[in-house]
C-alpha cells in the first residue's frame, strides 16, 4: 500500500471471487438498485481499536492503535451530467442514501447555509449523515472551486460492517470515506494520506468532536499486520511521526527516561491539584478569572462553556495522573513490542507478551479509576475477559459504553470467545447468533482505499 498518496484501484469484476471483491460488488449492486445507475467507484476505510493510549492523543501524547477489518463503504457518482464520470460544471446538492433501511436517506443543497443543513438532517431523523456531510464539507473547504457552477448531484451511498457506537470509530470512518469518495469523484488528484487524515480531523469538528485525529490518521495511513506509533506532540499534524512496531529503533534507556520524567509529571499534580475535586467557584479563585474567560478566543472556548453548564466539580488530579501515567504505558508497551520484535526464545516472548497484558490491565484501572470514562458493563467485560484467559484487557475508544480489547493467545481464541459469549452475554439474554456481530478476532488490517471503475 502507498502511504504517501492514495492510487485509484480497479473495482473487481463482476465475476470475482474472493470475499473482499464480492463485497465490494454488493455495494455497488446497493448503489445501482438505489440511484439507478452504477457508481464511479467506492471507498473502503476501516475502523480502529486502539490497543494502548486514551484520551491522551488531544492531549499531545502518542498513541498505539491498529485498523481492524471491519469497514465503512461509501459507493459515489454524479448523475444528470453530460459524462457519467465527471462533474467538471461542478456540485451543489448532495444525495446520502445508506443500504441499511434503519438509516434514512437525504438530500441538501450545499448552497445552503452549513447550519442549515445539519437541522435539517436532525429533522428528517437522518442525523447520522452528518458524517457524510462533514467529509464532503472538509473537501470543499479544500477545493471551493469545484463546488461552483451548475447545480450538480453528489450521490453516495453508505454501507459497513463496524458496530456503530461501540467505540471502534465507525463515525471517523465514515467522515474519511465520505471525503475521499468526493475527491474521487470530482477527479482532483487524490490527496495525500497525511493530508486526507488532518483535512478529515478538521471536518469531523464540525459535529463537535474535538479528538487529537488518531481514528482519522488510522483510518488513512494503517498498514495490514502493523499496528501505528502516532505522536501528537509534533506540530504540524503532518509531521508526525508514524512508525511500524516492526521497526522500533527507540532504546529502552531513552523510554525508560521518557517515563521517569512522566512519573515526575504526577507527582507534580498531587502537589499543585491536592485536592480530590475543585468547584468551579474555587478554580476561579485560584486562576483569579472565570474559567471561560481563561479559554475566551481559543479553539475551546465553546467546549469550555458547555462543560461550565453542566459540570459541578472538577477531579484535576485524577485526570492529569490518568493522561500521564497512560503516556507512559504508551511507550512502555511500545518498547516491549519492540523487544518481541527481535524474537528470542519462547520463553521469552511469552514474559513479553505478559507484560503487555498487564500494561493493558492497568490501562484499564486507570480509565476506571482516574478518568472514570468506564462503566459497570466494560468493568465486568474486562473481568470475564481475564477470566477467560486474556493475557490482558481494557477498554477502548472514548469509553462510557463501547467495547474492550483484549490480548489472547492465537490458540485459545475460539475457547476464549465461547467463554465470553456464555459468562457475559448470555446472562443478559443476548443470543449466540447476536454475539456474532458483537464479538469478533482481528488483527491489524490495512487503511482506507478508493476503488474506481
Amino acid at each position: 500500500m502507498d502511504t504517501a498518496r492514495f492510487q485509484a484501484l480497479a473495482l473487481p469484476a463482476s465475476d470475482a471471487h474472493s470475499a473482499a471483491s464480492q463485497r465490494l460488488l454488493q455495494v455497488a449492486d446497493a448503489f445501482t438498485r438505489h440511484f439507478g445507475g452504477p457508481p464511479i467507484g467506492i471507498v473502503r476505510a476501516p475502523g480502529r481499536v486502539n490497543l494502548i493510549g486514551e484520551h491522551v492523543d488531544y492531549e499531545g501524547y502518542s498513541v498505539l492503535p491498529m485498523a481492524i477489518q471491519q469497514s465503512v463503504y461509501v459507493a459515489f457518482g454524479v448523475f444528470n451530467t453530460p459524462q457519467i464520470d465527471s462533474c467538471s460544471g461542478g456540485v451543489n446538492v448532495l444525495s446520502i442514501a445508506n443500504a441499511k433501511t434503519q438509516y434514512r436517506g437525504v438530500t441538501v443543497s450545499l448552497k445552503a447555509q452549513e447550519s442549515e443543513n445539519m437541522a435539517k438532517l436532525e429533522q428528517e431523523g437522518a442525523s447520522w449523515a452528518k458524517y457524510v456531510l462533514c467529509g464532503v464539507l472538509g473537501v470543499r473547504d479544500e477545493f471551493p472551486e469545484v463546488f461552483q457552477g451548475k447545480e450538480r448531484e453528489l450521490k453516495l451511498l453508505v454501507d459497513g460492517d463496524i458496530p456503530a457506537g461501540c467505540g471502534l470509530s465507525s463515525s471517523s470512518a465514515l467522515v474519511v470515506a465520505s471525503a475521499l469518495a468526493t475527491s474521487g469523484t470530482l477527479k482532483q488528484q487524490l490527496p495525500g494520506r497525511m493530508e486526507l487524515a488532518e483535512l478529515c480531523r478538521r471536518a469531523e469538528h464540525r459535529v463537535g468532536t474535538m479528538g487529537g485525529g488518531m481514528d482519522q490518521a488510522v483510518a488513512c495511513l494503517a498498514q495490514r499486520g502493523v499496528a501505528l506509533h502516532l505522536d501528537f506532540a509534533v506540530a504540524p499534524a503532518q509531521n508526525n511521526h508514524i512508525n511500524r512496531l516492526v521497526d522500533i529503533q527507540k532504546a529502552l534507556e531513552a523510554a525508560r527516561g521518557e517515563r521517569v520524567r512522566l512519573k515526575e509529571l504526577c507527582e507534580l499534580a498531587t502537589i499543585h491539584c491536592p485536592l480530590d475535586e475543585y468547584s468551579i467557584d474555587k478554580l476561579e479563585e485560584e486562576y483569579g478569572e472565570s474559567l471561560s474567560g481563561l479559554f475566551k478566543g481559543s479553539s475551546l472556548e465553546a467546549a469550555t462553556t458547555a462543560v461550565v453548564a453542566s459540570a459541578k466539580v472538577f477531579k484535576l488530579q485524577q485526570r492529569a495522573c490518568h493522561v500521564w501515567s497512560e503516556a507512559e504505558r504508551v511507550e512502555l508497551f511500545r518498547a516491549t513490542c519492540a523487544e518481541l520484535a527481535k524474537g528470542g526464545q519462547p520463553t521469552s516472548k511469552e514474559k513479553e507478551l505478559q507484560i503487555l497484558g498487564r500494561i493493558m490491565s492497568s490501562s484499564h484501572h486507570s480509565c476506571q479509576t482516574l478518568y472514570e470514562c468506564s462503566c459497570p458493563e466494560l468493568d465486568s467485560l474486562v473481568t470475564k475477559a481475564m477470566v477467560a484467559g486474556a493475557l490482558g484487557a481494557r477498554l477502548t475508544g472514548a469509553g462510557w459504553g463501547g467495547c474492550i480489547v483484549a490480548l489472547v493467545w492465537k490458540t485459545k481464541v475460539s475457547s476464549f470467545m465461547e467463554a465470553i459469549r456464555y459468562s457475559y452475554y448470555e446472562e443478559r439474554g443476548i443470543t449466540p447468533a447476536d454475539t456474532l456481530y458483537a464479538m469478533f478476532e482481528s488483527s491489524p488490517a490495512d487503511g482506507a482505499d478508493i476503488f474506481r471503475a
